[in-house]
């Protein structure tokens, strides 16, 4: 292979692991800012524990506010997750439970990782739930458009277990 071919295909990979890192990274870290979500939690001084919370869907749109990853959360992003039968939208600083007009990317999570997001980490749960096909994304405008829109989700790529 010639080199301008090599560096066709690189720059290409490079562009879906960064859409494919903002996307599945719209799930966030945990909010304890453990991104991969192995490591415990002191317990007041006897060992350790998994640092856990109950997510509902009540609880949901909070969790998901709190993770780090929404401090990159692009201003002009928006982002419509579904949850079993609920729909939850996604911007930049906030998650607020309902529908949006337009958004970037349709993100549908099974209901039935809900339980275990507070409990092992949503990285480990999103990539569970990625391993299993269990995860469907949907983009709504070009790779191209939402690599540029999201590049400042890059760092959250270990997430996704790359």
């Amino acid at each position: 292979m010639n080199n301008k071919i090599v560096k066709d295909m690189f720059v290409k990979a490079i562009i879906v692991l960064a859409i494919l890192s903002a996307v599945i990274l719209l799930i966030g870290p945990t909010i304890t800012g453990n991104f991969l979500g192995i490591f415990p939690e002191k317990n007041s001084g006897q060992g350790t524990a998994w640092a856990t919370e109950d997510v509902s869907y009540e609880q949901l749109p909070g969790y998901i506010e709190r993770s780090q990853f929404m401090e990159s959360f692009p201003s002009e992003g928006k982002a419509l997750l579904i949850v079993g039968e609920e729909k939850f939208t996604i911007k930049k600083g906030s998650v607020i439970r309902g529908d949006i007009q337009y958004p970037d990317m349709i993100i549908r999570f099974p209901e039935k990782y809900l339980d275990t997001l507070g409990k092992r980490g949503l990285c480990n749960t999103v990539r569970e739930a990625e391993d299993k096909g269990d995860l469907a994304i949907q983009l709504q405008a070009s790779e191209l458009e939402l690599a540029w829109k999201y590049k400042g989700m890059f760092k959250y790529k270990n997430c996704l277990g790359f």
